[in-house]
This record gives structure tokens, C-alpha cells and sequence, in this order.
């Protein structure tokens, strides 16, 4: 059974990771680890990998970003194919086509920074 301590420090590194992953520099958890006696050094090696995690979290949303784009990219291409080869160019469908192209270049962006240089991204892990 933990014992009032081991609770107190469990949920320092509870609270200590929340705040990697909502943003916060990793200096902020180092202090927020010290402020419940867990000595720096300690500090340090603990929220390394929390880091790391909220790093790879984020890759993952940039490659999700990336696919998603790329995908909605091809909606143009496949409509002016479809328009084409059923001899009628529908204008309005053509420009909600070129809309969803516009936006799935806007993910592939953004989710080619993200899956590059995760570490760009502020804010909370869950908004992305």
C-alpha cells in the first residue's frame, strides 16, 4: 500500500506530465516536481521522457495531418476526371472540389511542420 509521500509524489509526475502535454515549457514541470521534493536532477531524467511522449504524440497528429491532406488534395483531380469523363463540368461541384483541395494543402502544411519539428507546436496536445 502507498504510503501519503508516494501518493503525493505519483501525483506530482501526474500533474508534471498534464503540463508537458498541455504545453508548458519542461522547465515548468522540473519546478512543479522540485515544489513536491523531488530533487532537480531527479527532475530533469523524469520529465525528459514525458517530452519525448508529448513529441511523438504530436508526429503522429503531423502524419495523420499529412495523409488527410494529401488525400483531400487528390478531391480536385477526381472530380474534373469524373466531370470529364461524363461530359459535363459542373461549376459549383468544381469549386467545392477546389475548396476541399484548398484545404487538405493547408493540412499537408501544417501537418508536414508538425511531423518535422513537432517541437514548433505550442499549446495544449488535445487542440491539435
Amino acid at each position: 500500500m502507498l504510503d501519503q509521500n508516494e501518493m503525493r509524489r505519483s501525483q506530482a509526475l501526474i500533474d508534471a506530465r498534464a503540463k508537458i502535454f498541455w504545453g508548458d515549457p519542461p522547465i515548468e514541470a522540473v519546478k512543479h516536481l522540485m515544489l513536491h521534493n523531488v530533487p532537480y536532477e531527479e527532475a530533469v531524467v523524469l520529465v525528459t521522457p514525458m517530452v519525448e511522449e508529448r513529441n511523438a504524440t504530436l508526429r503522429g497528429i503531423g502524419l495523420r495531418k499529412t495523409l488527410i491532406g494529401a488525400g483531400m488534395i487528390c478531391v480536385p483531380i477526381v472530380v474534373w476526371l469524373i466531370s470529364v469523363g461524363v461530359g459535363f463540368i459542373s461549376w459549383k461541384l468544381m469549386g467545392l472540389g477546389v475548396l476541399v483541395g484548398v484545404v487538405g494543402l493547408y493540412l499537408l502544411i501544417n501537418g508536414i511542420i508538425t511531423l518535422v519539428a513537432p517541437k514548433s507546436e505550442s499549446g495544449d496536445v488535445a487542440d491539435q
